[in-house]
């Protein structure tokens, strides 16, 4: 089976490596701003003909609607075999009010692990031979509005090659303090925001990542703010030596991993 990494929408990413396929904050509703979950995927969820259907790994940055639909993920938990999902733990409960924790658990505890980690730290996570996930502690876009979300960035890790997906993570340099100058970054993931940002460019440079890649965007019919043109204008305009810079905003958009 080929690798490859397909655009779901928003941030949500199919990773397909080795056989399995990993699956990140690819189960959302949207919300006011972003896209909601296509057509293919939903079918999967309700457990219809789907190309979707049996993902063997569900990880999650946060949860905000456009990343994560406790809904759907339970939907998709009844209607397919899946492996694992990885969830991060919110405000020192495994489930936050609005999420009726005890079915979840009942149901799905078998699947669903919930990690945690403070700030400077990260989780290690070994999915299968060759494959193993870290997810580092990070503050989210936005300061003081969002100071109580509790994000995760995640670093995939497929044999030799890493991937960092940023999601929603905010241009501070405290975020990535035990990524810089590794040097083992092959991809890194980051929204138009952070692109356009020159501290956030200042820290990709840090990074020393072959590819940029600029996610999290609505799909061009729902994009009411204009990200689209914020991310094209960016890739235009800070194009370096130093990394290829990609956007990744089409429907199943696929990029290679070779």
């Amino acid at each position: 089976m080929e690798d490859y990494m397909e655009l779901i929408g928003n941030s949500g990413v199919l990773i397909t490596y080795a056989g399995a396929r990993i699956l990140i904050d690819g189960i959302f509703t949207g919300g006011q701003y972003f896209s909601q979950l296509p057509r293919e995927m939903k079918k999967a969820v309700f457990g219809m003909e789907s190309v979707y259907r049996d993902i063997e790994y569900f990880l999650f940055t946060h949860r905000h609607l456009d990343h994560f639909s406790l809904e759907y993920m339970k939907e998709y938990l009844h209607h397919n075999q899946v492996k694992a999902v990885f969830m991060p733990q919110v405000q020192n409960k495994k489930w936050d009010k609005l999420e009726p924790r005890r079915e979840m658990e009942e149901h799905f505890f078998d699947v669903v692990t919930v990690y945690e980690g403070e700030f400077g730290e990260f989780t290690e996570i070994q999915l299968q031979e060759l494959c193993k996930v870290r997810f580092y502690r990070s503050r989210h876009l936005g300061g003081a509005d969002y100071a109580g979300t509790v994000h995760y960035m995640i670093e995939l890790i497929l044999h030799n090659q890493s991937y960092l997906f940023t999601a929603d993570a905010d241009v501070k340099e405290d975020n990535f303090a035990q990524l810089i100058s590794k040097k083992r970054i092959k991809t890194v993931f980051v929204n138009p925001l952070f692109f356009q940002n020159p501290k956030g460019r200042r820290l990709l440079e840090k990074l020393y990542p072959k590819q940029v890649v600029i996610y999290h965007m609505p799909f061009a019919e729902d994009d009411q703010f204009f990200l689209r043109k914020i991310a094209q204008e960016s890739v235009e305009k800070f194009q370096t030596n130093a990394y290829e810079a990609v956007l990744f905003s089409e429907p199943k958009q696929r990029l290679g991993m070779n």
